[in-house]
């Protein structure tokens, strides 16, 4: 299914992205509707809302920067791959082994 494990790697954070907006929208919707059902008072059901919202926010918000950069250096590094960086010339300077293949 996946070319490689940098497709599987973003896949895996499309699908985490998604899972995770889906699953925010449902924890608002059972607050809602938990809300309405207990006969709470609309006053409460906003802060609670409000308060779920923000908490949301400030998840993603940490998601995004915790993931930001290893997953924009996963996709340069996959555009260098297919050749979307541009030709040039360099003099190698010098040659030693460093354990990595």
């Amino acid at each position: 299914m996946f070319k490689s494990a940098e497709g599987t790697a973003r896949f895996g954070l499309i699908a985490g992205t998604i899972g995770g907006v889906i699953g925010g929208l449902a924890a608002i919707a059972g607050v809602l509707v938990g809300g309405i059902v207990s006969h709470q008072s609309p006053v409460s059901i906003v802060f609670e809302t409000l308060g779920l919202v923000i908490f949301l926010l400030v998840f993603f918000g940490i998601f995004y920067v915790a993931f930001r950069s290893p997953a924009k250096a996963l996709f340069k590094q996959k555009n260098l791959e297919d050749g979307a960086g541009e030709p040039a010339e360099a003099t190698i300077l010098e040659v030693h082994e460093t354990g990595v293949r």
